[in-house]
């Protein structure tokens, strides 16, 4: 259980840095690109642009989500198994990867 503690805390990292390359950089990109593509219907080229940043944003945000989530479940196993240290650390940040990708993959808060 010990192993499986190390790596559920190794895949919340994972998906922690999934949820951070969502919120801080894809995000942005998507919505200025979006902002540019509101102002110019005849440029195709951006409107893919915005599409392609907008399809990233969903399928990194959903890998983040679901990761998350995952982590989450198997990390409540082995907190109430072990009751170490390392389980609620990947507790805690597989909700933060959770609700990352739930914050940019799902229409939930916007």
């Amino acid at each position: 259980m010990k192993k499986i503690s190390i790596i559920n805390l190794i895949l919340s990292i994972l998906f922690v840095g999934i949820g951070a390359y969502v919120h801080f950089v894809l995000e942005p990109a998507a919505s200025y690109l979006e902002a540019a593509s509101n102002n110019d219907y005849e440029n195709r080229l951006l409107l893919n642009a915005w599409l392609d940043a907008s399809d990233a944003k969903m399928n990194y945000g959903l890998i983040a989500l679901f990761g998350g989530l995952l982590s989450l479940i198997l990390g409540v196993i082995t907190a109430i198994k072990l009751k170490n240290v390392l389980s609620f650390i990947a507790i805690l940040l597989a909700l933060f990867a959770a609700i990352a990708g739930a914050l940019h993959a799902t229409h939930m808060f916007s």
